[in-house]
């Protein structure tokens, strides 16, 4: 049986529009529904890479173009959701821009 490894797990608050600061590359980077509310997404992008160890992973999630309507029919409408955090949305995202921001970054 294969020995399972010590997990260390560090959230990261405040203005993820800056420069990461972590002590030193991690293995995995979990960003989830963090990029469409980010001015410059691209640059946050590029942050991750910085950070990662070689051979580290970014797991990303956010908001595709399809899903739009129905996280503001469920924060406008139906009041289900958060209407500021709807609201505060720069971008949506489809696979082919998300492809162009990881190329850039």
């Amino acid at each position: 049986m294969q020995e399972l490894q010590k997990i260390d797990i560090k959230c990261i608050e405040g203005d993820l529009n800056k420069p990461l600061e972590l002590p030193e590359p991690v293995d995995v980077i979990f960003a989830t529904a963090i990029l469409e509310h980010l001015e410059q997404p691209i640059s946050f992008l590029r942050e991750c890479y910085t950070n990662l160890a070689p051979g580290g992973c970014l797991l990303l999630t956010t908001p595709s173009i399809r899903s739009q309507p129905v996280l503001e029919l469920l924060a406008y409408k139906l009041h289900i959701i958060s209407e500021p955090e709807i609201r505060d949305h720069k971008e949506y995202y489809d696979k082919k821009k998300l492809l162009q921001y990881y190329e850039k970054a």
